[in-house]
């Protein structure tokens, strides 16, 4: 079975085929999950935000303008909504860290490339959770998501130079972070 353009299941919903969005929910449920429990970093609270995501998108689909794609008009949705969540529940956001530590890249690179990639992966993750969720969300959107800088601006209402530099600023402190937990892992070996 080939896959239709998301435009195509809008249309058929606005036209009364209800079932049609089950395939936009299919296509993108786990870029939508991802992104709210990146910037939640609970599950519960991530299923839940992106269920609302869902029906929101379903209630307000007539409103949807054609000017952008269907994944960037969902996506500004789950962020939104995982902002007012975090602002609900009163988490601190944590502010970029402008400090920069110098770090001997040649050897970070010798190690990484000593691990197994299971080992790669579970350090990824680790450095990627020590950011906050603004320098992970546009982490996920850039590299794991492999959205375009405009797009990301758009869902996150920023300019695409403010995306870039604080992009280049995020990817600064997760290879920091690497960095750290490397040496920390390293130590521990020895």
């Amino acid at each position: 079975m080939s896959y239709l353009k998301d435009e195509h299941y809008i249309e058929r919903v606005l036209q009364g085929d209800h079932s049609s969005y089950a395939m936009l929910v299919e296509r993108h449920k786990d870029m939508v999950f991802t992104l709210a429990y990146r910037m939640l970093k609970n599950r519960e609270e991530a299923e839940e935000v992106a269920q609302d995501a869902f029906l929101k998108a379903y209630s307000s689909l007539k409103k949807f303008r054609k000017d952008s794609r269907f994944s960037t008009w969902i996506y500004r949705i789950v962020y939104n909504l995982s902002v007012s969540q975090l602002r609900k529940n009163n988490k601190q956001m944590q502010s970029l860290d402008d400090t920069e530590r110098p770090l001997d890249l040649e050897d970070t690179h010798e190690k990484m490339d000593r691990l197994e990639q299971d080992d790669r992966k579970k350090f990824i993750e680790q450095a990627l959770a020590s950011l906050s969720y603004d320098e992970q969300t546009l982490i996920t959107l850039y590299y794991q998501d492999d959205l375009p800088v405009g797009e990301i601006a758009d869902i996150t209402q920023m300019t695409s130079s403010n995306v870039k530099v604080k992009l280049h600023r995020a990817r600064k402190r997760l290879h920091a972070q690497l960095g750290d937990i490397l040496k920390q892992e390293i130590n521990s070996l020895l």
